[in-house]
């Protein structure tokens, strides 16, 4: 059986792996599609009623807990590499 890696992890000519924080925070947009937006610098979660104010703290929980469903994204996770792809998504929820 084939190990299929997420794709947000790239392997150089090396053979050295890492994680696309581009990648990451489109998956990320993906996963949560509809129910999370960036407004105003701040994300919102849409509760089937309304929409509440998340904490920053809550986006970078669930984005380390979607890096962490694979083994090697695990062991490539780094608190920048989350600071990164929180980034890059704020940027991608603002433009869509």
């Amino acid at each position: 059986m084939i190990d299929q890696k997420p794709p947000w992890i790239s392997q150089n000519s090396n053979g050295k792996f890492s994680i696309l924080p581009s990648l990451a925070a489109e998956n990320f947009v993906e996963k949560y599609q509809g129910n999370l937006i960036f407004h105003q610098n701040i994300w919102w979660e849409w509760n089937t009623k309304i929409w509440v104010e998340l904490e920053e703290n809550r986006i970078k929980k669930r984005l380390h807990s979607m890096l962490f469903e694979d083994t090697l994204s695990k062991e490539l996770t780094k608190s920048s590499i989350i600071d990164d792809i929180r980034e890059t998504n704020s940027f991608d929820a603002l433009n869509r």
